[in-house]
């Protein structure tokens, strides 16, 4: 949407030079991307996919890619920021994905090169003889920050497999909402976490 390309422009902008610029563009998917102009031959061109709509998305990557194929901009740099419904699609070739620098931000992913992934991993399979599912690694975060928040030092904030817990309460009346969100990278075919 609109508004989280204005929010990402308005957080980044100031720490971009003086002669660059964040321009927010609203694509649908009759667009004909005649929109994007200005394109830098030189820096790398970010573009923020705000959208969870998986037709919209391999839209927007096609056109990516043709803009990345013209002869105006075969040399240039291109880089994508999108929702992790990126991951679920099929459609986007992983040569793109790596040529694109995509980032996703996620609220959570399971990084297999990791000692203590690897270390449960090994401990799941000796007690159930199987290897967990995603959802194993869900459940074991949940009830660690579960326990982290009643046995220590009042802790709303703590490292998962899958996911970080920041816990804030959304007002004095209500509960916790997990802020957390992690950014996660294509980096030599493979999805590497950023933060």
């Amino acid at each position: 949407s609109l508004k989280y390309a204005k929010l990402f422009a308005d957080l980044y902008n100031d720490s971009l030079s003086l002669n660059d610029s964040i321009k927010p563009i609203v694509l649908e998917h009759t667009s004909s991307f005649k929109k994007v102009n200005n394109l830098s031959k030189t820096d790398t061109n970010i573009f923020i996919v705000a959208s969870s709509d998986i037709p919209f998305i391999s839209f927007v990557f096609t056109k990516i890619i043709g803009l990345s194929n013209s002869s105006q901009h075969y040399n240039s740099n291109f880089m994508i920021f999108g929702f992790e419904e990126v991951l679920k699609m099929n459609t986007i070739d992983e040569k793109h994905k790596e040529l694109f620098n995509l980032h996703i931000s996620t609220k959570g992913n399971v990084n297999y090169d990791n000692e203590d992934v690897i270390a449960f991993i090994k401990l799941f399979y000796e007690t159930f003889e199987m290897k967990p599912e995603v959802n194993a690694f869900i459940g074991y975060d949940l009830t660690l920050s579960i326990f982290n928040h009643l046995f220590s030092d009042n802790q709303i904030k703590s490292k998962g497999m899958y996911n970080d817990m920041n816990f804030d309460q959304i007002d004095q009346q209500s509960g916790f909402e997990n802020k957390a969100v992690k950014l996660l990278k294509y980096q030599d075919y493979k999805l590497k976490t950023v933060f």
